[in-house]
């Protein structure tokens, strides 16, 4: 295990800080938001956040994807939300159907009892449909995380991931997008799946503004010892398209 998180870091490093020339390169396209939170779960707070979707094609066949997230909320000078997380995926384009991907993500979120979270994945996606409009996608791979809670203790996993994407235009300026994604260790996977889901509306203000609503539901059948299986969030962002 340890050979292969040093293979999948080696890889990322390599395709992050490879010379392109500029001329096979198209320019980054995404969103910067800023607005409110709320949620309940391991927190029960209204609250700023931050996110970031970019993505950047640097080949014809290779495509980098960054996002991340951060939700921070503070009452009477003590904070009551600090969660942090951030991905960077390359997809290699094998036709129009399917891709293969390697991951890398890192997460903070003391308040559900992580100090630390790494993961390093791999894994195929199947475009059902693609075009300007529509795109529906399923992913199926594999991924290891190394896991440090606020209780001092630790744990390394390695996991079996299915998810579903989609996005849908409705009207010149409406978008609805979804996710849902199913991690199963290799071992025990009755006792401790996790499950994620996202729905969301993209509102387009004009050429350079949109905002967003979204709601997320996060389950883990095994959290950390005294924080609850549940997190729910519904996020409100005026974003800023590059």
């Amino acid at each position: 295990m340890r050979k292969y998180t040093l293979v999948l870091a080696a890889l990322l490093c390599m395709l992050t800080t490879s010379s392109v020339s500029a001329r096979s390169m198209e320019p980054v396209k995404g969103r910067a938001g800023f607005g409110y939170t709320e949620s309940t779960g391991n927190t029960d707070e209204s609250k700023m956040n931050f996110t970031l979707g970019l993505s950047q094609k640097r080949t014809p066949s290779l495509t980098m994807h960054y996002d991340a997230l951060v939700l921070y909320g503070k009452s009477e000078d003590e904070k009551n939300e600090d969660k942090k997380t951030a991905n960077i995926m390359a997809e290699f384009t094998k036709n129009d159907k399917f891709s293969w991907y390697a991951k890398a993500g890192y997460l903070e979120d003391e308040f559900s009892g992580y100090e630390h979270q790494y993961v390093l994945g791999l894994g195929l996606i199947n475009y059902f449909t693609k075009t300007d409009d529509t795109v529906f996608s399923g992913t199926l791979g594999v991924e290891y995380t190394k896991e440090e809670y606020t209780d001092d203790t630790d744990n390394d996993e390695t996991w079996l991931r299915a998810g579903f994407d989609g996005k849908r235009k409705l009207a010149d300026n409406i978008s609805f997008n979804c996710h849902f994604g199913f991690l199963a260790p290799s071992e025990h996977t009755s006792d401790a799946y996790r499950t994620e889901g996202s729905v969301g509306l993209v509102l387009t203000v004009n050429n350079k503004i949109d905002a967003e609503l979204k709601y997320m539901v996060d389950y883990n059948k095994a959290p950390v010892d005294n924080k609850e299986r549940y997190d729910r969030t519904f996020i409100m962002s005026l974003g800023y398209k590059i």
